[in-house]
């Protein structure tokens, strides 16, 4: 089948092409290419369109189809590139990572080695976007998606073949029509539920595939006609360039979330499909013998397996190497961008000429189904134990080199507390213990890095498109008069356990109102290029909420976020201005609050770090994971700068209990301080309750 689709179907070459080069373009973030991930939902319907047309033709010409030739073949095509590809990237995985990145690709590994990443990657709710989620398994995502649809979808064709849907004269058509429908209403019903699974699903996915197979029985019903005019070969010449050219702009185009973004992929899966069934009509057209003939794009699309297996740990590791960042961008590196092309190159044409392509077509495999799944199994247990023993021998080594200490003009000043919290603050302050300077036990590193407050579980701290605050989020003695109230990000949030135990002390109700990646500042955030419609309603809510409920005390906190725009206006800020822009913001959010009679606490963000700290510390002695202080310090305008005009509200300023004067250490008397590069470790929040306890107890003496 596969050398019929190489000799015969050289369009569906030039498509693959298309996809696995705007992929490889859109990881390496360069311009022009905003939505070249699309290349993964062509594949998809390519996938649909071909294994359909195997099956329904296995069962129309023979009267039966045999499911275990069918995936001995899937399992000779796939397995053996994957798996080598999967031993490679391990042990690379290995001598670049820190030993608890590595250890968390060492399980993506054993999913992708599975055909399951996708559920792995579902399961941990890890966004596909964000710079944070990398890992350099992250592709075989979709390629789960697609063994699963192997699986799965030749046991309902079959099915559909016997006597029960015989009976019921349930035909083809119509069974893939539920199926895409089920399906396409399945991803929205996800979508709007702000789900990952509407991304990593395979039923999710299903309508894509199905869309494929309505073009291959679309197809099958042109196979018998006879030769058309030469003028409909110059019809049909043109009607395939636009359709190509078309798939091409709609890659082009920025990236969309939401429903927009859906309407992207349907666009880009029915102009695949079409072309795809006119491919079938007639062969000798321009089209042909011009983009087809072309034996460098054909290339490209037969080896665009191995392409697409390679590119991603090669620009990975790259950009690992370049910027030390978890998701690499080469697109500022341009010759390191051609480098890396170069190598995806020649790994995947050395991976198709010496794996790929003489196991697939090895006769000894091709003669015995019992052999290939022996073979396969082999290779899938081989990646497995790799992953496995890895972890306990480590071959980690990384230079993260020192830092130059920036001057700050803000970094004088330091504290911005009453004389007293200052005091208890300092007392606060453990200095470090020799053994803080030693490495660091594994599994405390390790339960640093999940030291997260129990609002995210209890989904008292939120994030999606949920705009109204969540009930039953109030903490303490929920029976008390007293109530206090936390409103900001996640910068707010975690200071929850030691809010919690000042709450349980002091006999007062602790009301939640955070929200990940949403600053208190009255403004219009952003994300991406596009006005966050959640994060802004849900401040504006929550806002009203306090104004009307009138908790004694509210703390704000949040991280700076230069993506906004003042209120009323979509004219985005450059970054001098945004921070004038952020800083009104925050004051007319103060404003509201006080003039409601609310006393308000605003807590000075942390400092940042230069490195994910538990990862850092997985691998390295703490010195080699502090942070010069006034590098990453904020400045004191976000904070003391918010209250200065106001009669009652105060600044917290932490800063002296989680860093010293000089530098921000990983590790204070014992405890770990940071659970990655910019959030506490909820363990060291709790040892901070007596300073809100101090506060609290100020504040409502004073009012």
């Amino acid at each position: 089948m596969n050398k019929q689709v190489t000799k015969h179907r050289r369009d569906i070459q030039i498509l693959r092409f298309l996809a696995v080069v705007s992929v490889i373009l859109f990881h390496t973030e360069l311009p022009y290419i905003e939505s070249g991930f699309l290349g993964v939902d062509i594949f998809f319907v390519i996938s649909g369109y071909l294994i359909i047309n195997v099956i329904f033709r296995e069962i129309d010409n023979t009267g039966s189809f045999s499911i275990v030739d069918f995936w001995s073949r899937r399992a000779r095509r796939l397995i053996p590139a994957s798996s080598l590809v999967l031993v490679c990237t391990l042990i690379t995985a290995w001598y670049f990572l820190t030993p608890q990145n590595a250890k968390r690709a060492s399980v993506d590994a054993i999913f992708s080695a599975l055909f399951s990443a996708n559920i792995r990657f579902g399961m941990i709710e890890l966004d596909y976007w964000a710079a944070s989620s990398a890992s350099p398994f992250l592709h075989f995502w979709s390629l789960g998606v697609e063994e699963q649809f192997y699986l799965l979808w030749p046991i309902l064709l079959l099915v559909s073949t016997g006597p029960l849907w015989r009976k019921l004269r349930i035909s083809r058509a119509l069974l893939l029509t539920a199926v895409i429908g089920l399906s396409f209403s399945l991803n929205l019903y996800l979508m709007n539920l702000d789900s990952p699974w509407d991304f990593y699903s395979p039923f999710a996915r299903a309508w894509e595939f199905g869309i494929g197979g309505f073009a291959a029985m679309f197809s099958r019903q042109y196979r018998q006609r006879p030769e058309r005019p030469i003028a409909n070969l110059r019809v049909k010449f043109f009607l395939r360039i636009t359709l190509f050219a078309a798939i091409v702009f709609v890659m082009m185009m920025n990236r969309y979330d939401s429903y927009l973004g859906l309407l992207q992929v349907l666009a880009a899966v029915l102009l695949t499909a079409t072309l795809l069934q006119l491919g079938e009509t007639l062969d000798g057209d321009l089209f042909e013998k011009t983009l087809c003939r072309r034996r460098a794009l054909v290339y490209l699309g037969d080896i665009s397996y191995s392409l697409y297996l390679w590119h991603w740990p090669v620009i990975f590791f790259f950009g690992l190497y370049l910027n030390k960042t978890a998701k690499p961008g080469l697109a500022e590196n341009i010759s390191y961008v051609f480098m890396a092309y170069g190598l995806v190159f020649v790994l995947s044409a050395l991976t198709y000429k010496f794996v790929e392509n003489p196991l697939r077509h090895s006769p000894a495999l091709i003669l015995s189904a019992k052999r290939t799944f022996s073979f396969s199994l082999m290779s899938i247990f081989f990646v497995i134990a790799l992953a496995l023993v890895l972890p306990r021998h480590a071959l980690s080594s990384f230079d993260s080199g020192k830092v130059s200490v920036a001057n700050d003009a803000d970094s004088r000043y330091v504290n911005a507390n009453s004389a007293s919290w200052e005091k208890l603050i300092l007392d606060l302050a453990v200095p470090t213990q020799p053994s803080d300077k030693l490495k660091q036990n594994p599994d405390a590193v390790s339960e640093a890095s999940e030291s997260i407050p129990k609002t995210n579980a209890d989904g008292c701290h939120i994030g999606g498109k949920a705009t109204i605050p969540p009930n039953s989020c109030t903490y303490g003695d929920t029976t008390s008069n007293r109530v206090v109230a936390v409103f900001g990000d996640s910068h707010a949030n975690q200071y929850f356990p030691a809010l919690e135990i000042a709450a349980q002390t002091q006999k007062f109700a602790l009301l939640m109102r955070t929200r990940s990646a949403c600053t208190y500042a009255d403004v219009i955030v952003y994300h991406e290029s596009k006005p966050d419609k959640a994060c802004n309603e849900w401040r504006a809510n929550v806002l009203s909420e306090l104004i009307n409920t009138k908790p004694d005390i509210v703390f704000v906190s949040s991280r700076l976020n230069p993506n906004i725009s003042k209120k009323g206006s979509e004219l985005r800020p450059d970054l001098n201005s945004s921070r004038e822009v952020l800083v009104a913001g925050l004051k007319a959010t103060v404003a509201q609050l006080e003039s409601a009679g609310i006393t308000v606490v605003v807590i000075r963000d942390t400092p940042g770090m230069d490195v994910n700290v538990t990862d850092c510390l997985s691998g390295y002695l703490p010195s080699e994971c502090e942070t010069p202080l006034v590098k990453n310090l904020t400045s004191i305008q976000y904070s003391g700068g918010v209250v200065e005009e106001t009669k009652n509200a105060r600044v917290l300023d932490l800063t002296l209990a989680i860093c010293n004067t000089e530098i921000c250490e990983p590790v204070r008397g014992g405890k770990i301080v940071w659970r990655d590069s910019h959030h506490l470790a909820s363990d060291f929040v709790s040892s901070l309750s007596p300073v809100f306890e101090k506060v609290i107890k100020d504040v409502s003496n004073k009012n």
